[in-house]
C-alpha cells in the first residue's frame, strides 16, 4: 500500500487491479480500481475487502499470547514480522483451522489415484518430521528459539478421520488387459456406468507434420452424423486450428466459450474448456477430440483463471531507479536522484522527486512531472561529472551531443539507403504448415513472445531487412521466437544461422532446435570449436552447397571459410558478448540479411539505440505460467543456510551450482560442503582445467 495524504493506494490480493481509497478528513470519498500504469479509472467499488498479506495477525493482542508460551523471537513487534514466521503460527492462536473446517458437511471428496494416496501423504509427513528434527537439532546448537511445530499438520489418523466424515469418490487408474491403449480398441464400462453408456476411447494421435489424417477421421464422422467436438484450452489455440482446418475444407460451426453453449446435435465444433483425453459415445454419436490429442501435451500449461492472467507493469527505467542513480533533467543536465520527499505546499501534502547537482544544489520535481527526466546511459565505465543549476556546461554538452547525432543520423541515411536499394528477400505470409508447426508449441504462448512473434513475422514478409532486438529474461521464450523465425525461413527455401557467444550454448540451443523440428525434413547442424576439424569441413562444405537448412555456432561462424548457398535469417544470442571485431563482420549482413539480436541484459547503447527507434525492439515481459521469480539473499557466510539451501534442492530433486573465488582453494571448499551436506554428490570445475 501507498499513503499519500488524503489518497491510499492498495493491491489487495483479493482484487485483479489496484485499488485508490480517496479521504476527506476521517470519511472515505471514493474506492476506484485504477490503472497503476497510466493511473486511469477503471470502475467505482461501493465497499472493499482488505485481506491480510500474512496468515499472521502481529496485533498485541496475538503477540501476548505467542509471549506467554515462550521460545519467541527477541524484537517482535506489532505490525512488524521475522522470516520464518510462519512456522509459529501455533503461538499465536488458539486453534487451527484444517481445510475440512471450511468445508460444507454435504461435500464430495474426490481422491485421485487413491491407491497411492495414503503412501503419498506418510512420504510428505515423514519428509516434513525429518525436516523439523533437522532445523530443531540446528537450533539447539545456536541457542535459538525453536517454535512449538506438534499441531502444525494433521496426522495420518487425523487425517483419515476426517476424510471418512465425508462422501467419497476414488479414482483409480485403470488397466486394462489388452495391454497399452491402442487405435480402435473399444473398452467396456456398462457395468460401472450403467445401461447404454458405452465408450469407444480412440488414440486420435497422428503424425505432427499434418493434420490430414485427423481432418479425413472429422468428414468420416461427419458424413456419418456424428457430433464432433474439438476441446482447446484457449481462445487463441481455438482460431488457429479452425484456420487450420478451414485448409483441409472443414468449417466448424462456430467457436463456442462453453460445453452448454452447443445446442445442435451434428456438426462439427470447437469448444473451450479442458478435458484430459478424448472419447466417442456411441449411444448418442458424440465425439470428443482434445487439443492434447491433436497437438500434443503442453508443458507447463497455463492453471490460473482469466482473472489471475494481469499484464506486468510495464518496464521503464525509473523501475529500476535507485538512491544515488544519475538521471538526466532535459533543462538543467546530469544530477543524482536523491529519492522521495513529502513537502506541504499551501496545505496540500505532494510528493516530489529530489536531484542533487554540483555546489550542493539541490532541485524539487514534482512526482506528476517525472516525464522530464530519464535515468542516465553513459557508454562506458566512467561516471560524468554533475552539471551546476543555471551553469553552461550542459547546454555545451547538448550543443554537441546535436552535433554527433546529426553525423550519426547521415550515417544511419546512408545504411538505410543502401539496405533499401539492395533490398531483402520478402517471405512469404504464414501459411497452414506453419499454423501447425507453432500449434504443436510444447507450452502455452505468453502475450508478450505472441507480441515478439508476430512482430519478427511482419518485418520478415516486408522487402526490408529485418534488424529486430527481442528483450527478455531469462526463461520468457526468446529462443521460440527464433525458431518460428528459423521455420520460416526454411520453408521458404532459405537458409538460418544462430550464432551464440559459447560451445555450451550452441549445443544447449542445438538440442532444442533439433526437437522442435523432429517431425520436418530440415537439416541442423552445429559449428563450434568441440566439433572435430574432419566434421567441422564436412558441414562448411553442405553449407555451401546448400544441403544444411539452420547452423547453430559459436563465432567460428563468422570466420572467412564460412559460406552459405543463401543465408536468409541470421539471429544472435546476446550479442553484447561479441568483440568489436566480431561486430564488423555481423554489420555485412545488416545490409542484406534478415537479423534478429536477442538478449536477457543489453548494453546500455544497444538498448538505448532501440528506444530511440534506430533498431527496432520487442520486449518480453510476460513470465511464463507458474515461473517463479528467482530469489537473491545476501547475508554472511553460514553453514546452517547453506545446508539447508543445499538439502532442500536435493529434496526437490535439482541440482546446485556453488561458485567459489579461488582456484587454489577450491578443493577445501567441495571438502566442507561435503562434511556439511554428506549425501551431496559432489565434483569441481574450474577454468584452469584442461580443455578436454
Amino acid at each position: 500500500f501507498s499513503v499519500r495524504g488524503g489518497v491510499v493506494d492498495l493491491y489487495p490480493p483479493l482484487y485483479d487491479s489496484a485499488i485508490r481509497v480517496e479521504f476527506w478528513g476521517n470519511t472515505v470519498e471514493s474506492i476506484r480500481l485504477f490503472n497503476p500504469v497510466n493511473q486511469r479509472s477503471k470502475a467505482d467499488v461501493k465497499e472493499l475487502t482488505i485481506l491480510p498479506a500474512s496468515e499472521i495477525i502481529l496485533s498485541p493482542s496475538n503477540i501476548k499470547r505467542a509471549r506467554s508460551m515462550g521460545r519467541l523471537p527477541a524484537g517482535l513487534e506489532p505490525g512488524g514480522g521475522f522470516p520464518g514466521q510462519e512456522a509459529w503460527l501455533h503461538h499465536f492462536y488458539s486453534h487451527l483451522d484444517a481445510i475440512f473446517d471450511y468445508l460444507p458437511r454435504v461435500s464430495h471428496i474426490c481422491i485421485v489415484k487413491s491407491d497411492d494416496f495414503a503412501d503419498s501423504a506418510r512420504s510428505v509427513l515423514e519428509k516434513l518430521e525429518r525436516e523439523r528434527e533437522r532445523f530443531q537439532d540446528e537450533a539447539l546448537e545456536e541457542g535459538k528459539p525453536f517454535p512449538e511445530t506438534d499441531r502444525l499438520f494433521l496426522g495420518m489418523e487425523e487425517l483419515e478421520e476426517a476424510l471418512d466424515g465425508y462422501p467419497r469418490i476414488d479414482c483409480l487408474d485403470l488397466t486394462i488387459s489388452a495391454g497399452p491403449r491402442k487405435a480402435g480398441l473399444v473398452v467396456d464400462f456398462k457395468e460401472s456406468l450403467g445401461p447404454g453408456m458405452e465408450y469407444d476411447y480412440k488414440d486420435m494421435s497422428h503424425p505432427k507434420v499434418s493434420l490430414a489424417p485427423l481432418a479425413a477421421k472429422v468428414k468420416t464422422w461427419i458424413e456419418e452424423g456424428n457430433q464432433i467436438i474439438l476441446i482447446c484450452r484457449t481462445e487463441q489455440q481455438a482460431q488457429r486450428l479452425k484456420e487450420i482446418l478451414v485448409n483441409y475444407q472443414l468449417m466448424a460451426l462456430e467457436i463456442l466459450p462453453d460445453w452448454s453453449q452447443i445446442k445442435r446435435k451434428k456438426g462439427l465444433f470447437i469448444c473451450l474448456g479442458y478435458l484430459s483425453q478424448g472419447f466417442r459415445y456411441l449411444d448418442s454419436g458424440l465425439i470428443v477430440v482434445t487439443e492434447d490429442e491433436i497437438f500434443g501435451e503442453k508443458k507447463g500449461r497455463e492453471t490460473r483463471t482469466a482473472r489471475d492472467r494481469t499484464q506486468a507493469i510495464p518496464w521503464t527505467a525509473f523501475s529500476q531507479l535507485k538512491v544515488g542513480d544519475l538521471v538526466v533533467h532535459q533543462d538543467h543536465g546530469i544530477g543524482r536522484y536523491g529519492g522521495l520527499s513529502k513537502m506541504d505546499i499551501g496545505g496540500t501534502v505532494r510528493d516530489f522527486l529530489i536531484i542533487a547537482y554540483a555546489h550542493n544544489d539541490r532541485l524539487y520535481i514534482p512526482a506528476d512531472r517525472i516525464n522530464i527526466i530519464q535515468k542516465y546511459i553513459g557508454l562506458d565505465d566512467e561516471s560524468p561529472q554533475l552539471d551546476r543549476l543555471g551553469g553552461k556546461s550542459w547546454s555545451v554538452a547538448k550543443k554537441k551531443a546535436k552535433r554527433s547525432i546529426e553525423k550519426i543520423a547521415k550515417d544511419l541515411v546512408k545504411l538505410y539507403a543502401m539496405r533499401k536499394s539492395l533490398g531483402g528477400f520478402a517471405f512469404s505470409r504464414a501459411d497452414n504448415y506453419y499454423r501447425e508447426f507453432e500449434a504443436a508449441f510444447d507450452y502455452e504462448e505468453t502475450p508478450d513472445q505472441i507480441k515478439a512473434i508476430d512482430d519478427v513475422l511482419t518485418d520478415m514478409e516486408s522487402e526490408r531487412p529485418m534488424d529486430r532486438l527481442i528483450c527478455g529474461d531469462v526463461g520468457f521464450g526468446k529462443t521460440e521466437v527464433a525458431i518460428r523465425a528459423s521455420f520460416k525461413a526454411v520453408m521458404d527455401g532459405k537458409q538460418a544461422a544462430l550464432l551464440v557467444p559459447t560451445t555450451v550454448l550452441a549445443e544447449q540451443h542445438y538440442q532444442t532446435f533439433v526437437s522442435r523440428f523432429d517431425s520436418y525434413p530440415v537439416r541442423i547442424a552445429v559449428l563450434s570449436r568441440f566439433i572435430p576439424r574432419s566434421e567441422q569441413k564436412r558441414i562448411i562444405s553442405d553449407l555451401r552447397l546448400g544441403k544444411i537448412d539452420i547452423v547453430i555456432g559459436t563465432h567460428r561462424i563468422l570466420s572467412h571459410d564460412v559460406l552459405f548457398k543463401d543465408l536468409g535469417l541470421l539471429i544472435i544470442d546476446e550479442e553484447q558478448r561479441f568483440g568489436v571485431r566480431h561486430k564488423e563482420k555481423l554489420k555485412k549482413y545488416r545490409h542484406f540479411v534478415d537479423v534478429i539480436a536477442m538478449t536477457a541484459t543489453p548494453i546500455p547503447r544497444t538498448l538505448h539505440m532501440s528506444l530511440v527507434g534506430v533498431r527496432d525492439l520487442s520486449i518480453i515481459q510476460t513470465p511464463p505460467a507458474d515461473r517463479l521469480s528467482i530469489q537473491t539473499y545476501v547475508t554472511k557466510f553460514n553453514d546452517g543456510i547453506i545446508s539447508h539451501a543445499i538439502g532442500r534442492e536435493i529434496e526437490r530433486g535439482g541440482q546446485i551450482f556453488f561458485v567459489h573465488n579461488r582456484v587454489q582453494t577450491i578443493e577445501t571448499m567441495a571438502n566442507k560442503i561435503s562434511g556439511l551436506v554428506p549425501r551431496a554428490r559432489i565434483d569441481i570445475a574450474h577454468g584452469q582445467m584442461k580443455e578436454r
